[in-house]
């Protein structure tokens, strides 16, 4: 998977076209994405409605927090997950199981 894109269009055009066609089961839960730095912003995927909103929730089930060039990064493939969490450049609260899901919406994207 190699996607060059902002955030924005990535979270606002290819999550939810990825939702519809059902590249992530649906389950319940909330996941916030909290992304710092040049090109700032917060969207949260509802999981069981396959919807995606701008902002965050005050309870998501995973809330996770990067900088937009880390995120970037992770986009192209230059930094994997696993190392920017080990590096702490990816800080994240809540149930790690909803992880997978993120990864698979990345994967659906590609």
């Amino acid at each position: 998977m190699t996607i060059c894109t902002s955030p924005k269009l990535f979270f606002e055009r290819m999550v939810p076209d990825a939702l519809r066609r059902g590249a992530v089961a649906p389950e319940p839960g909330l996941l916030t994405f909290r992304l710092v730095g040049p090109e700032a912003g917060e969207w949260t995927v509802d999981l069981g409605r396959r919807r995606l909103r701008r902002g965050g929730v005050s309870r998501p089930d995973l809330y996770l927090e990067m900088s937009s060039t880390d995120f970037r990064a992770l986009l192209a493939e230059r930094l994997p997950m696993q190392a920017a969490i080990a590096q702490g450049r990816v800080r994240f609260a809540g149930q790690p199981r909803y992880l997978a899901a993120f990864g698979r919406l990345l994967e659906s994207v590609a």
